[in-house]
């Protein structure tokens, strides 16, 4: 019955752990707000429905400008459900796809909300972990929005350190591929790496 208050267009993007719809909207003919249906299916492995919920955890937390906004959430046999944010800007992976690098003002202009966005996360204990341009989303006006909180850690006081492989090799930060444990810091360093890709290609 919750599902059939959002109507779903046809395009998806299949991903290991959910699908992605463009879009969804609460059914109402007033309502022109879109937003992004996500369902996540709960896998067999105990690990990886942990991660579910501690992204919907997460999003439910956070309350930045340029971070994804959760909007909704709700479960039904096998999936949660995560009504997100839909931005019609795509992904900044695609951007810099066609335009091979960016300006130096259009840098700047990325890396400052990055880092608050970043700020942000830190403040509340969590490492974000998968920093890269395919989840970095562009709203109408071009503001970014992260998004994707599937491998971040959360309760993460300063001092104390995480020992999960994970994230996307070429933005890790060597504490996380040698795993000798890794903090908050880990992020600046695929924002570091994700600032010379911007800027070279």
């Amino acid at each position: 019955l919750i599902l059939q208050k959002f109507w779903l267009y046809a395009k998806h993007i299949s991903s290991f752990a959910h699908d992605v719809s463009l879009s969804g909207k609460p059914y109402n003919p007033q309502n022109s707000q879109y937003k992004t249906l996500k369902s996540e299916f709960f896998p067999p492995v105990v690990r990886d429905r942990v991660r579910s919920k501690m992204e919907r955890d997460i999003l439910a937390e956070v309350n930045h400008p340029f971070i994804v906004k959760l909007h909704y959430a709700f479960q039904t046999e096998g999936k949660l459900y995560l009504i997100l944010d839909f931005l019609r800007g795509g992904d900044l992976f695609t951007r810099l796809s066609k335009e091979v690098m960016f300006t130096e003002e259009d840098v700047k202009f990325y890396l400052a909300e990055l880092a608050l966005a970043l700020d942000h996360l830190h403040g509340l204990g969590i490492i974000y972990r998968d920093l890269k341009p395919e989840n970095i989303l562009l709203d109408e006006e071009g503001h970014i929005k992260i998004t994707d909180f599937g491998l971040s850690k959360e309760a993460i006081d300063h001092d104390k350190r995480a020992y999960s492989f994970c994230g996307t090799i070429e933005y890790m930060a060597p504490e996380v591929v040698n795993r000798r444990g890794h903090t908050q810091s880990a992020d600046w360093w695929s924002f570091g790496v994700l600032m010379f890709e911007m800027l070279t290609g």
